[in-house]
């Protein structure tokens, strides 16, 4: 059996004795909005009001919670799909591993960049533990959902909106295939390609479907997904069934467009209102998002309204609110960067900050929630899981998966309940906004315990640690002030990930994997004033690849019209690094790149060197600048210029603010910029230099590296490519990733394990052996070769090693008389060690060449017959190039082998192994008989053959 058609099966599902009465059991709607920030709403969930709840209109969220209990600590996941699946599944997002964003098939949505491999994740989705389908089983997690769950309870099982449970074409992708037994709206896709029926509601994979019946009216796109979800909740009604609605609106995602419904209550005299948080009036883009707020409250409202009009529904529908990540904090959004748009906390969407996690949360249980009451507890988004089969009364289910969710309903019952709840998050991905560590973005994961948060960057192995009842803005880092706790809480993270058998990312210059957390707790600490190591700071860049960045000043908006970047410019004709307060990637296209900068590791391990966009460099050098920043007395003073003889070398220091660093000369000089609020001129005076009294603790002096983009050194065809999993996965001691390999004639030849004139040859074939008993005969793996850009091979069928080696074969590829001089290299798996190989860019997508010491291989199958055909496979002859259609090769993805895996019966079941034949019986020892399915710890995972 082929690895990736293994299968497991539920263990059980819940069937109702009789058909229940529709008010034997309460109706449960899952009201999950997108993109939602907690302070996004009119309702504050802050322990005061902010000027955010001031800004958003939403009267229906405020009778909610005048109704039930508001949560002011909920959380969920960075970014929407990880929360999605554990909302379905009741797993942490670093069991399920569903930790990015879901999009078309076998779509790894990370973006590019950073020093770090990122591990491999389940961007395929999560999916029904019952599927056989093939393109379920790999990148995917399988489950038993809660919606079959409740369906399997005599529950209508509803959903609305947006689902990005699976990718395209996977049983997920459609909610159907996780248990609703109706859909209107629920794709793949994680956004609406527009909210405007004029535009059918988008098209390609972001157009939600299902709704064209409402394009002729110009509906809004939420105010059609509520008008269904009320068409729906009356057919159970009408079937005296009890419902589960779960109700995803597309809103408030981007994009942001215009519902006129609201617009005009953000609008004044034809510009957008004041808006006392932002200290200006709202733009374009802000009317668009509060008038989105406003009509997703308003399909709050009109189920509420649906619902009240009978007494006897009302009084038998319990409404759960919630949002699925924090509120988006970068672009399109107005105001400070990651500060203003969830104040008082920091950071947003895909942010480790408080900012990016924390949400709305409101419960309403009629007879059973007090009104307008206040629970100050912890909940996680897959603590919905539990939570609502606990509201239903499905007590008696099991799961394939472990829940990691803890049921909350009785903290609904009970306001006085204090619970200790200690929360994870990991996101081993990057989100692709600006991977800016500074504001919590990049790898992370994250743990919260009392009012403690603790946030771990993978990129750099730097820990940070928050006081959030004293500190909710997590300015103030305590790592260095408080190294016991550190310490405790990096060892409870560490324990709880590999509890849960998180992936890790690598270090890619080196291939090894970053330590835990609690390893890098025991790394070196620094104080301010310390020369911190480049690399912990920013991604060096080398001539293959460049990471370009932003340098900002810590400057206030309100004393100097800051923050300040650097910027290319002349000052009394040197080439000099300025400063203004105008960021060119916003209002200068046309010069962004004079703002961007990149680094190089300089003579030491803790030294650097600075370089404009171009590759001009930077040094620390005498010119004619002004004496004082206001005055017109000219001088030759020492300052920052490009385009220089020699570069610079340069260090980082620490400061007391989180994310900002000082720059100083090797020689000890602290870097400063001069800009002031005196006028576009005096802003661009100068920029870099000293002056007497400078320290970190002046706002000029400390710096901000915001990531700007990557350049990478095009590979032209012929380059040698390093192996990475987008050609095939690196298999490791402990699972093997199993592929056939085929090359580019029209009909292609399939390599296989042969034995020609008594050696073990790799040949090929014109024919597939899938599905055969022959199939392993033609499975290869891969695994590290001695150098990063280096690969070996293996023979699937005995884990043979395959080398370029001695023996004899026939003269031409046609000829059938042995040649006097016989003896070739040829790829052979009689080595005892894997020989290198290495990947060739051909000019053909998804084909490579391959050398073998340095030889460029080719297959020599011909049309000649099956005798030709198979006399032999790799080689090399006279002009053989990647041109050749022998020379290059793809790799089919099969599935995934256990290397270790238990082949001498009998195997007794231990406490924490269970074993299932395939067809999913339950056994006690296993037989030399079949194929079996090990489960630990409820994972199903490994295989017995």
């Amino acid at each position: 059996m082929k690895p990736n058609t293994l299968k497991t099966l539920m263990l059980g599902s819940i069937v109702p004795a009789a058909a229940f009465a529709q008010t034997d059991q309460p109706n449960i709607i899952m009201f999950l909005v997108d993109d939602m920030g907690w302070q996004e709403t009119s309702v504050p969930f802050y322990k005061e009001r902010t000027l955010l709840n001031d800004r958003y209109r939403t009267p229906n969220m405020e009778r909610l919670a005048s109704m039930g209990v508001k949560f002011t600590n909920a959380y969920a996941c960075p970014v929407s799909s990880p929360s999605r699946c554990s909302l379905m599944s009741g797993m942490n997002a670093a069991r399920h591993r569903v930790t990015n964003w879901i999009e078309t098939l076998d779509n790894n949505t990370n973006a590019s960049g950073g020093s770090l491999t990122l591990p491999e994740w389940n961007y395929n989705g999560i999916q029904p533990s019952t599927t056989t389908k093939a393109a379920d089983l790999r990148h995917s997690t399988l489950v038993t959902p809660l919606p079959q769950l409740l369906k399997d309870a005599g529950y209508t099982t509803i959903h609305i909106g947006k689902g990005n449970f699976g990718a395209t074409n996977t049983t997920s992708s459609d909610p159907k295939g996780l248990g609703f037994m109706i859909n209107v709206g629920g794709g793949s896709n994680g956004a609406p390609g527009s909210y405007l029926a004029s535009e059918n509601y988008g098209s390609g994979t972001y157009h939600v479907s299902g709704l064209d019946a409402y394009y002729e009216g110009g509906v809004f796109l939420t105010e059609a997904l509520t008008r269904e979800a009320l068409k729906k909740m009356q057919i159970a009604v009408r079937n005296n069934k009890p419902f589960f609605l779960y109700m995803s609106q597309y809103a408030i995602h981007t994009p942001y467009n215009a519902d006129d419904r609201f617009t005009g209550n953000y609008m004044e005299n034809g510009q957008g209102i004041y808006d006392s948080m932002l200290k200006a009036n709202l733009n374009t883009q802000e009317i668009n998002h509060a008038a989105l707020v406003e009509g997703m409250d308003k399909s709050l409202g009109d189920i509420m309204d649906y619902l009240e009009a009978d007494s006897a529904l009302a009084a038998n529908t319990i409404i759960l609110f919630m949002s699925d990540n924090g509120g988006q904090a970068v672009s399109p959004r107005q105001g400070r960067y990651n500060h203003d748009q969830n104040y008082p906390a920091r950071g947003g969407k895909g942010s480790g900050y408080d900012g990016g996690i924390h949400e709305p949360m409101i419960a309403y249980w009629p007879g059973v929630t007090q009104g307008g009451t206040i629970n100050e507890n912890r909940v996680m988004i897959e603590d919905f899981f539990p939570t609502i089969l606990s509201l239903a009364g499905v007590k008696d289910y099991e799961t394939v998966q472990t829940i990691d969710g803890r049921d909350f309903s009785d903290l609904l019952k009970d306001s006085n309940i204090k619970r200790d709840r200690v929360t994870i998050w990991h996101y081993p991905n990057r989100w692709g906004e600006t991977a800016d560590r500074s504001e919590g973005y990049g790898a992370f994961s994250g743990l919260m315990k009392g009012n403690y948060h603790l946030i771990y960057f993978w990129e750099n192995q730097e820990l940070r640690l928050y006081d959030l009842s004293q500190d909710p803005g997590e300015e103030n880092n305590l790592a260095d002030s408080k190294p016991e706790l550190l310490r405790a809480l990096a060892q409870e993270l560490t324990d709880s990930l590999i509890n849960m058998d998180a992936q890790r990312p690598t270090i890619t210059a080196t291939g090894e994997i970053v330590p835990w957390p609690n390893a890098a707790e025991q790394q070196e600490t620094y104080s301010t004033g310390d020369i911190i190591p480049p690399s912990k700071v920013v991604t060096l860049s080398t001539a293959e690849s460049k990471t370009y960045y932003m340098v900002v000043d810590n400057r206030s908006t309100s004393s100097y019209a800051g923050p300040f970047f650097w910027t290319l410019g002349k000052q009394y004709g040197f080439n000099a690094v300025q400063v203004t307060n105008e960021n060119y990637a916003e209002v200068n296209a046309d010069k962004t790149t004079d703002q961007y900068f990149y680094f190089t590791q300089g003579s030491d391990a803790k030294s650097f060197n600075i370089y404009t966009y171009d590759g001009k460099k930077m040094d620390y050098v005498p010119g004619t600048t002004r004496t004082s920043y206001s005055g017109s007395t000219t001088a030759t003073m020492d300052y920052l210029q490009y385009d220089t003889e020699n570069s610079g070398e340069f260090n980082f220091i620490v400061t007391d603010y989180t994310g900002y660093y000082g720059i100083q000369t090797t020689g000890g000089v602290l870097l400063c910029n001069r800009g002031t609020s005196h006028g576009s001129e005096d802003n661009m005076s100068w920029t870099i230099m000293t002056y007497s009294g400078n320290s970190t603790a002046d706002q000029g002096s400390r710096y901000k590296m915001i990531e700007a983009g990557k350049y990478e050194k095009p590979i032209a065809a012929g380059d040698v490519v390093k192996p990475n999993e987008s050609i095939f996965k690196m298999s490791n001691d402990e699972t093997h990733y199993i592929y056939t390999i085929q090359d580019h004639r029209a009909t292609p030849f399939y390599w296989v394990a042969g034995d020609y004139m008594g050696q073990p040859a790799l040949q090929i074939t014109q024919e597939s052996y899938e599905n055969t008993d022959s199939a392993r005969l033609q499975q290869f793996y891969f695994m590290p070769g001695t150098t990063e850009d280096a690969f070996t091979m293996y023979t699937a069928k005995g884990n043979s090693p395959i080398a370029y080696l001695s023996g004899q074969t026939r003269g031409s590829w046609n000829n059938g008389v042995i040649s006097k001089d016989g003896t070739y290299d040829f790829m052979q798996y009689r080595a005892n060690t894997a020989g290198d190989l290495q990947l060739i860019k051909t000019n053909y997508d998804g084909y490579y060449g391959i050398k073998a010491n340095g030889i460029l291989i080719s297959d020599r199958g011909s049309s000649h017959g099956s005798d030709a055909n198979r006399n032999w496979v790799i080689m090399t002859y006279s002009g053989n190039t990647i041109s050749d259609l022998g020379s290059r090769y793809r790799f089919n993805y099969i599935g995934e082998d256990l290397a270790t895996a238990i082949t001498q019966p009998p195997y007794a079941c231990s406490e924490n192994i269970e074993i299932y034949t395939v067809d999913g019986r339950k056994v006690n020892r296993v037989t030399s008989q079949g194929v079996y399915i090990i489960r630990e710890n409820g994972i199903s995972r490994k295989v017995l053959k």
